[in-house]
């Protein structure tokens, strides 16, 4: 989990799931280990992502961020990042280190997630834009007006990003492509998840932007690439956030459907990778407070029997944990 740690805002928080965890100094990283290659002076570690296995988490490092505040309570502000790389942690060697083929200082690279196998680490990739970066050092969007909507902000601060992937290789990285059907699509594609099977690709997409976006919509493909489709699960305002069950068969994710504060759905997703109509998690939700980035704890967790989920078709051992706010 990400920590403000003794003023270190790139402060990140890696300890194993047991039923009683207790958090040392010894379990804090800093993404800051790794010098970032500007223009950013320091890394906050956005959108970390852990391998299967464990060993490793990737994250944004180096970003400049696109940001602002605005008045709307749908939708409060405007974000992405305008620079970064991925880096990863090794938790055996205590190294952070750049990702090869991730970590080009001409594009932004972000959203990182580790295919199902471990074999490869996706992300959310565009061009770097000089001048938006400018833009962003000197200030002058921290004194664009908070009475503007989302919108505006999107006209005058395009930003799209396509989706690509890259081998890990144990850290050592290579060369990265495009996914098809999550790229060069004239729309924005970030957020990627593998289905724990190995055998879908679930990311989301909008015409601008990275979070928060009115007509962002999950859309899925298979994991190698492919003919994307949207999901029919999507509600009718701002879809994101996903998650997948360990047994591959649940997409849990955020909507703004139903509330201006964010509630968690719930879907099924078949054999062939069409979703069921979305379920609202109403004891999730609050009249006040929004519950986002829901995510399920893995079967094998001793988590899973103080904190269950009950699964409508009998997978037992799903549970799943949100993020409320």
């Amino acid at each position: 989990m990400d920590m403000d740690y003794k003023g270190d805002k790139g402060g990140y928080v890696l300890v194993d799931i047991s039923k009683t965890v207790s958090i040392t100094d010894d379990n804090v990283i800093s993404w800051n280990d790794y010098k970032a290659p500007g223009p950013s002076k320091y890394s906050m570690g956005l959108f970390t992502a852990f391998s299967p296995n464990g060993r490793y988490a990737a994250s944004t490092v180096g970003e400049s961020s696109a940001f602002i505040m605005l008045d709307d309570l749908h939708f409060s502000q405007m974000f992405y990042p305008a620079t970064g790389v991925i880096a990863y942690y090794d938790r055996t060697t205590e190294q952070v280190l750049p990702l090869s083929g991730a970590d080009n200082i001409e594009a932004v690279q972000t959203n990182p997630t580790f295919s199902a196998d471990g074999r490869r680490v996706t992300f959310a990739r565009a061009s770097v834009k000089p001048a938006l970066v400018a833009d962003i050092e000197a200030g002058r969007l921290r004194k664009e007006d908070p009475s503007q909507t989302i919108l505006d902000t999107n006209e005058k601060y395009p930003m799209q990003f396509d989706l690509y992937s890259v081998p890990f290789n144990n850290g050592t990285g290579g060369t990265a492509s495009p996914v098809k059907g999550a790229s060069e699509n004239g729309m924005s594609n970030f957020f990627p998840r593998y289905s724990p099977d190995g055998k879908w690709l679930v990311f989301t997409q909008c015409k601008t932007g990275l979070v928060l976006q009115p007509d962002s919509r999950l859309v899925i493909v298979p994991a190698e690439g492919g003919i994307p489709r949207v999901l029919k699960a999507n509600m009718n305002l701002m879809n994101s956030w996903h998650s997948w069950s360990p047994n591959s068969r649940w997409l849990a994710f955020s909507s703004k459907g139903n509330s201006p504060y964010t509630e968690i759905y719930l879907t099924h997703i078949d054999e062939d990778g069409k979703s069921s109509p979305a379920l609202r998690l109403f004891r999730f939700s609050h009249s006040e407070l929004a519950a986002m980035v829901p995510e399920f704890v893995p079967d094998n967790s001793v988590i899973q029997r103080t904190m269950g989920l009950a699964d409508p078709e009998g997978a037992k051992g799903n549970s799943m944990a949100t993020d409320g706010r």
